[in-house]
């Protein structure tokens, strides 16, 4: 018997999707703001502080091995040395940086049949990726 709190969640079914990717298009602009509040604190790369994150594009819907959604889009990240890190000298810190900024759907409980669920973010970001290329990473269970 699978412990509930264990287990992965279920996957969307196609209804489920379409109510999840809408509701991400929605709430897009403060998913924004969250992941650049996260990711912008983490410290990566070290030496360096984030003084940019420029969101692109439409977003790349992905359903993970476990069945979650996640949405995967394109950013790029413009850096600054931060005094004293190191990394004063070199001048490819300074240089914007492609990558892409990861979100998760967590969809509602079985009872809450009018719900999309949510969206959320941790602020992973994942560099030297586009969406195509993380989509296939998460796909193969990243």
């Amino acid at each position: 018997m699978t412990d509930p709190a264990t287990a992965p969640p279920p996957a969307a079914p196609p209804a489920g999707r379409a109510a999840a990717e809408r509701l991400f298009r929605s709430v897009r602009p403060e998913l924004e703001d969250r992941f650049r509040e996260l990711a912008g604190r983490d410290g990566k790369p070290a030496g360096l502080r984030w003084a940019k994150c420029e969101f692109a594009g439409e977003p790349t819907f992905v359903p993970t091995p476990t069945g979650r959604l996640d949405a995967l889009l394109a950013v790029t990240i413009h850096f600054e040395p931060i005094p004293g890190g190191g990394m004063e000298e070199v001048a490819a810190a300074r240089l914007p940086r492609s990558a892409v900024a990861l979100f998760h759907h967590r969809p509602p409980p079985r009872w809450a049949f009018w719900s999309a669920g949510a969206w959320g973010t941790g602020g992973r970001v994942l560099f030297n990726h586009t969406p195509d290329t993380a989509a296939e990473r998460i796909a193969e269970g990243l």
